[in-house]
Order: structure tokens, then C-alpha cells, then sequence
């Protein structure tokens, strides 16, 4: 690891206590550590610049990355959305977590959620957001300001009307200590930039794409044996409005950041950069999210920025989203007394700077839709195991999207029961992530010894598991909502169906006749 000298904004407080230790007493003349987290919803870590990236999508998130430290190797927990911010706001994976699986995963109730610990001590918080899939669920419900913005006038707009919400909770509390957590749904599909953002990554005419849901992800056999992938001309636009839309986002955060500067609590507030998942481009066949566990959907990008307090560098050894919830703990300098915490601490401090130390835990994911594949992972040692109780091939999913709506619908109204968390694996894979970073080498024939450590890892984190699971309805169900808020989340697929049947003409341009299907009908 490499570390970058800056010059010291601000002196180190006091020595900071570890999330089960005891908190040293603040000194006064010295202020609080405000925390900001930034959750970009669906962002690959490889489709930044500071993670090598060739279009230029983020300098401001790349400039955060040189002045701070960034993570080359972070993961997170799932690759649907619920699961994973329960992972992070509990600090448990979601299997360990009774209510954290499934198409209703939420926070343990029974656990000390982050929101909360910082809450106790006196800090102001926020949780901020314009994904609707937080609008009725039990996320930040310990914040003193909870809003879930609506997504009016399309994507742009409403990237930055939350970005100037975040911007407002940080002047009202310029004087208080903070911890806000914003959550942009950008890059998440629909990928509809604003035209002006899409110039900005390519100098190619603005394209009306193939609709991923409706066009794309029931009727991938079809498309890709006509040619469609990496370099065919109908992917490279549906990629470059993906990417545009993480210049949107950029723009937020550039704007947030702003904002830190103006009310002069910038050289106090400790930033973090995630993202709750990755994204699929056919790497492994798949598209969208939350139908793997592989690398592109669970390999997130993570800066920590504080120069004063974190050493700038990048760093190599793999960290998980667990360990964001006892490293931020040590460094706010709050007295924690939890003992299940599957992450670490990532930093020690002593001497007046904070020394990264390694965690040396597996990583455990999990990706467990009750309508669609279910699988566990394990990260260790370089490598990673894959075990799926149910699993279907991309072509199967594929076939599966024509007629998914129906069956979410189903398993919500309670018609279909929720299929075992837990069960022997119908598929297994084995991968050395150092070796073969891309997954295309399944070593569980090759390599026993491995396989059969990794199965152990598995199993002695299943017997940690609770045994039953919520299953229930979410806190609103449909009937509940809103027609506005209905369209909300069927266009994210919440509700199912996604975007619904494709146009006429895109279906013959996806592959003819043939492909009579579509979700939603």
C-alpha cells in the first residue's frame, strides 16, 4: 500500500476508542467528527476513473479518491438493494440478520442500527434519499430527518434536487455534529441521462436505447446470438447512458461536497463513497442486478476522505460493508457495546494518525429474492465460493423475466410460498479472485482441498444464522399506495414487471417474432 503525505486540515482528536472499548473523554475546544455516507445505487466500482475506468464518468469522486483512501478490493453483502443497506446500517450479512433476506429485508429491529448509535450520542442525523424502495421501509427510522424525494421530471432532476436536500440538512446543522446517509438511485436503471451528461462521455449522437428490462433481459439468447455485447453498437449505448448517469451523480456529490466547503465544516466531516451493489453487462450472461453473486455485482467502490485523519493511498487487502459500522464507531470515538458485529475496525489510532490494519474475517453474500435464484458466498483467503440452493443459468433467467411479474405478484399476495434461505446447493463454483479477478475459472473440480474449506466456512457461518426469517408483507403494502407511487416502483421492478412489454418495433429489433414474451404479461 502506497500512501500520498497532504497537508494536516485540522489536528487528530483525542485517541479514539474501539467499538467495544471505552470512549476517552472529548477534549472541548476540539469539535466533533461529522460523518457523510454517499450511496450511489448500482455503481461499479470499474466504471470510475479512480478504479481505472476509461471515460471520464467521475472526477469528483476521483479526486476524493486521491486525497483519500481508496479501497480497490470492497465488497458488499448482496446485490439487491434492501439486503444490502441492511447490511450496512446492522453490520451483519443478511442471512445472519432474521429480517435482513428477501424482497422485504430490512434492518434487524432487535439490533443497535447505525443511524441509532449515532443518534444516542447526540449527533444530528439524516437519511436522505430519492430510491423509492426506501419510501415504506423501515430504513433510517431512527433519523430526526427521514425523506424519500420523488422521482419528478426524470433522473437529472431529481439527482439534484436531492443533492441540494443534502446540501440544506448540512447548513441547518452546520453548528451541530452530524451523520447524514444520502442514497442516489443513479446509475440504476432506467439509464435516461440528460443529454448534456451524456456528452460528456461520448461524442457519439444521444441513442434511444434498447429498454433493459423490457427489451434486453427477457430475450438475452436471442440478442446476443445476433451479435449483441461488448463492441456491438446497441450495448455500447445502453453502457455509455449508464455511464452518463454516473456524471450525474458525480455532479451531486460535487455539489454536497460544496456545500461542506461554504459552512466551513468540511475539515470535520469524514466522507464515505459506496455503493450498495455493482451492475451486469453480460459479464457472466446476466444483466441489471440482483441475479448473481459475482464480482461486478458485489465488488463496490470505497473512499474514506478525511486527510487529517485518513492517509491517502490505495488499498489491496479486501474490506466488506460490515466493516464500515465498527470502523466509523472508532473513528466518531463512540461508545459501542455490541458484540456480533461481523466486520472490523479498519483503522487503528495512535500517535496522532490512523494506521489501516487488515480484517482478516471472511466476507459472506447473499443474494436471496424468494422469486428468483437463491445463492451464498464466501469470500477468503483470495477466494471465493459460491453455493446456490436454488440456481438458474442466464438463459433460464432470461426466460424466466417473461413471465417474472406474475410470479412476484403471486409470491406478495401470499399464493406462493417463500423457498428455504438454507438448503444443499444445486450449483457450486470456486474461484481464485487473484488469479482469475473476472470469474471464468471454476476450480471446484479442480482444487477439493479449497472447496471442501470453503463449504466449512459457509457452514460454520449458517450455523450463526437464526433459523426463521421474515417472510411477512412489507410495512405498506400495494393496495396502500399511491397510484404515483405504484408507477415508482414497477419501474424499478419493486412491485413487478419492470418497464413493461416492449414497442412493437423494439421487439423485432431484439430478435423477430420469436420472442413473443415480455414481463408483465
Amino acid at each position: 500500500m502506497s500512501h500520498r503525505g497532504l497537508p494536516l486540515l485540522m489536528a487528530l482528536c483525542a485517541v479514539l476508542s474501539s467499538c467495544t472499548g471505552e470512549t476517552p473523554a472529548p477534549e472541548a475546544a476540539k469539535p466533533r467528527l461529522n460523518v457523510l455516507i454517499i450511496v450511489s445505487d448500482a455503481l461499479r466500482a470499474d466504471h470510475l476513473g479512480c478504479y481505472g475506468y476509461k471515460r471520464n464518468t467521475s472526477p469528483m469522486i476521483d479526486s476524493l479518491a486521491r486525497e483519500g483512501m481508496l479501497f480497490e478490493r470492497a465488497h458488499s453483502h448482496s446485490s439487491f438493494t434492501r439486503e444490502s443497506v441492511s447490511a450496512l446500517m446492522t453490520g451483519v450479512p443478511p442471512a445472519a440478520n432474521a429480517s435482513g433476506t428477501g424482497w422485504y429485508a430490512m434492518p434487524d429491529p432487535d439490533r443497535v442500527q447505525l443511524d441509532a448509535l449515532f443518534n444516542n450520542a447526540g449527533y444530528v442525523t439524516g437519511f436522505l434519499s430519492n430510491q423509492a424502495i426506501f419510501e415504506d421501509a423501515p430504513f433510517g427510522t431512527h433519523c430526526a430527518v427521514r425523506e424519500t424525494l420523488p422521482m419528478e421530471n426524470g433522473e437529472v432532476a431529481s439527482t439534484r434536487k436531492l443533492a441540494a436536500r443534502a446540501e440544506s440538512f448540512i447548513r441547518e446543522n452546520r453548528d451541530r455534529p452530524f451523520m447524514a446517509y444520502v442514497h442516489f438511485l443513479n446509475p440504476h436503471y432506467p439509464y435516461k441521462p440528460a443529454p448534456e451528461y451524456f456528452q460528456r462521455v461520448s461524442s457519439a449522437p444521444y441513442p434511444t436505447i434498447l429498454d433493459v428490462l423490457g427489451d434486453v433481459r427477457p430475450n438475452v439468447p436471442a440478442l446476443t446470438a445476433g451479435g449483441f455485447g461488448p463492441g456491438e453498437t446497441r450495448f455500447e449505448d445502453i453502457v455509455a447512458c449508464y455511464d452518463a448517469e454516473i456524471a450525474t451523480v458525480d455532479d451531486g456529490v460535487r455539489a454536497i461536497v460544496e456545500a461542506l466547503r461554504e459552512t466551513g465544516t468540511l475539515d470535520r466531516t469524514l466522507i464515505v463513497f459506496t455503493s450498495d451493489h455493482g451492475e451486469e453487462f453480460l459479464d457472466h450472461g446476466f444483466v441489471e442486478h440482483s441475479w448473481s453473486l459475482y464480482d461486478e455485482v458485489v465488488r463496490v467502490p470505497l473512499i474514506l476522505w478525511r486527510p487529517a485523519l485518513i492517509p491517502a493511498g490505495r488499498e489491496t487487502a479486501r474490506v466488506s460493508h460490515c466493516d464500515l459500522y465498527p470502523t466509523l464507531v472508532k473513528l466518531a470515538g463512540l461508545a459501542c457495546d455490541r458484540t456480533d458485529l461481523y466486520g472490523t475496525a479498519l483503522f487503528d489510532v495512535a500517535g496522532g494518525a490512523a494506521v489501516f490494519h487488515a480484517p482478516a474475517k471472511p466476507i459472506f453474500m447473499e443474494m436471496l429474492l424468494e422469486t428468483r435464484l437463491q445463492l451464498h458466498a464466501v469470500v477468503m483467503d483470495d477466494h471465493k465460493y459460491i453455493a446456490a440452493p436454488h440456481w438458474l443459468t442466464p438463459d433460464q433467467c432470461s426466460a424466466l423475466s417473461k413471465t417474472h411479474r406474475d410470479i412476484l405478484m403471486a409470491f406478495k399476495a401470499g399464493k406462493i410460498p417463500a423457498p428455504p434461505v438454507w438448503g444443499p446447493p444445486e450449483h457450486e463454483a470456486l474461484y481464485n479472485l487473484a488469479a482469475d479477478p473476472g470469474e471464468k475459472s471454476d476450480l471446484s473440480k479442480s482444487d477439493p482441498a479449497m472447496l471442501d474449506k470453503m463449504r466449512g466456512a459457509l457452514e460454520a457461518y449458517r450455523k450463526g444464522c437464526p433459523e426463521k426469517y421474515f417472510q411477512g408483507p412489507p410495512v405498506k403494502d400495494e393496495k396502500g399506495l399511491s397510484d404515483a407511487e405504484k408507477e415508482r416502483l414497477k419501474g424499478l421492478e419493486y412491485l413487478g414487471g419492470g418497464a413493461g412489454a416492449p414497442k412493437a418495433a423494439a421487439a423485432t429489433e431484439v430478435g423477430g417474432p420469436e420472442n413473443t414474451g415480455s414481463p408483465g404479461k
